[in-house]
């Protein structure tokens, strides 16, 4: 199934979206999508957003989620930030973006 869409989201781009459960999230969702040949293809490499006051507070953390595709989002910074513009570009131009609207994790999966 994975290989039949795969044209497609070359030319397209794709996003996907869901709620956060645990940190785990980000890491696992590539792995329940992609199939294990494509997981060393930054083809197939999800871009995703990360809290700037949680994740890019140390410069080594900070350069390593840069390297996993992860970029700062400043949660309180609303719609017209210059990322939300990149993540838009991105998904136009044949990349996967996935995000997590809400921004942090909730066990119980409530709206």
């Amino acid at each position: 199934p994975f290989e039949a869409v795969d044209a497609d989201i070359k030319k397209k781009g794709f996003i996907t979206v869901c709620n956060h459960m645990s940190t785990l999230d980000d890491p696992s969702i590539p792995g329940a999508i992609v199939p294990f040949p494509y997981y060393f293809s930054s083809n197939y490499t999800r871009w995703v957003t990360c809290a700037k006051d949680v994740c890019f507070r140390n410069k080594l953390i900070a350069e390593f989620l840069r390297t996993g595709m992860t970029l700062p989002i400043d949660r309180k910074g609303g719609k017209q930030q210059p990322v939300i513009d990149l993540l838009h570009h991105l998904s136009q131009t044949g990349k996967w973006v996935h995000l997590f609207p809400e921004g942090r994790g909730k066990a119980d999966m409530t709206p």
